[in-house]
């Protein structure tokens, strides 16, 4: 297979993944980044065409600017990374040396002292410069929903350096061919490199996409809309791993049920609307108030279930405490005039021998005796504490 069959070669896979990734970015809202990817693809294809046209225009199109276009093309790969990512990278100056050092010596080697050894390292040395700082921002900055697809991609641009290096010491040791058109083994190290790139790329930017988009959905799977605390699942999730620490450290974990008083009342004189509002004012207030190792969540309708960690029964009781008078000082605008609303508390505190249900039983249990204590009140089952 001659170098030509080769060049041909990639302007199709390249034209390919340059319609698939504008199909995809065009059709689902979700993946409108891939239009990026798309323009990347385009200039790379755009370049391997300039490339071939060698002989037929000028050098400084054929042979310096069609590398420009592969550096500018992997660099908007490796912005389109970074943005995803949410890397803040102030690399603009290092990128602009990268593009200016290349350039200069892309014109120096092919019109002032023609070498196309020389133009070979220097292009790898530019590649590998991109692909280090591409796998630096995949490793260093990827979060937990997509740090498999992040790693396993950061992975792909080790092999591509790795590949690289080779063809540079294969150049060094054994030389360079006459020109480009000439088939050797470093040219075909060359090639094959790319080739990891350009079928890798979308891969994995659309496996860490999915992986990000499901994380978001099961993040709201767990959220509840109104407030944006966690509704029971993530309840539920929050409470089995608490209780575990809990269990492994031998640290105390308090359980508060909490409940706003004549709720319903509350949207019958004044409709669901300032329901809502209100439901939002105490979650608000709840979440201000706790420790970040605290969670705080609205398992539904006007009741919250507050978890605090390593934390005893008088620890509980204080919070509690100070949670009850929060929410009894808010002033809540309806209808020109001012709400103000109060709650009860119940507390329970993780025994050796329970479970979430157990323990939040307990606590709903001390919560409907500070309702029939007369409510605006802490309990702990079954004696008062305030």
């Amino acid at each position: 297979m001659d170098i030509r069959t080769i060049l041909y070669i990639n302007i199709f896979l390249l034209a390919g993944c340059t319609v698939a990734l504008s199909v995809i970015a065009f059709h689902n809202p979700r993946f409108r980044q891939f239009r990026w990817l798309a323009i990347a693809y385009a200039t790379g294809g755009l370049s391997t065409i300039l490339r071939m046209l060698q002989w037929h225009i000028p050098d400084f199109l054929s042979l310096v600017l069609s590398n420009m276009l592969l550096v500018a093309a992997l660099l908007l790969v490796h912005h389109c990374f970074a943005a995803f990512v949410g890397a803040r990278l102030r690399t603009g100056w290092l990128e602009a040396l990268l593009i200016v050092g290349t350039f200069a010596g892309m014109v120096y080697y092919t019109h002032i002292q023609p070498d196309f050894a020389a133009r070979s390292l220097l292009m790898s040395v530019a590649f590998l410069g991109v692909a280090a700082l591409t796998a630096y921002v995949l490793i260093r900055f990827t979060d937990a929903a997509v740090r498999v697809p992040g790693i396993a991609t950061a992975t792909l641009y080790v092999v591509f350096a790795l590949l690289t290096v080779i063809r540079c010491l294969g150049i060094i040791v054994w030389g360079a061919p006459r020109n480009f058109f000439v088939y050797s083994a470093t040219h075909l190290m060359g090639f094959l490199d790319f080739y990891v790139l350009i079928a890798g790329i979308p891969m994995g930017y659309f496996w860490m996409t999915s992986a990000r988009l499901y994380a978001n959905q099961e993040q709201l799977a767990r959220t509840d809309p109104l407030t944006g605390l966690p509704n029971r699942r993530g309840l539920e999730a929050h409470a089995g791993r608490e209780i575990d620490y809990s269990r492994h450290h031998g640290t105390p974990l308090a359980v508060l049920a909490i409940d706003i008083d004549h709720f319903k009342r509350i949207n019958d004189q004044y409709g669901h609307d300032v329901g809502d509002v209100a439901l939002q004012s105490v979650a608000r207030a709840l979440a201000a108030v706790m420790r970040k190792e605290d969670i705080v969540a609205r398992p539904g309708g006007e009741e919250f279930i507050a978890l605090l960690a390593n934390t005893d029964l008088a620890g509980a009781s204080t919070i509690a405490e100070r949670l009850r008078e929060i929410v009894e000082d808010l002033d809540i605008a309806a209808d020109d005039r001012s709400l103000r609303m109060t709650a009860s508390f119940g507390i329970a505190v993780l025994d050796p021998g329970d479970t979430f249900e157990s323990v939040l039983r307990r606590a709903d249990r001390a919560l409907y005796a500070a309702k029939l204590a007369g409510r605006n009140c802490v309990m702990l089952e079954p004696e008062p504490i305030s």
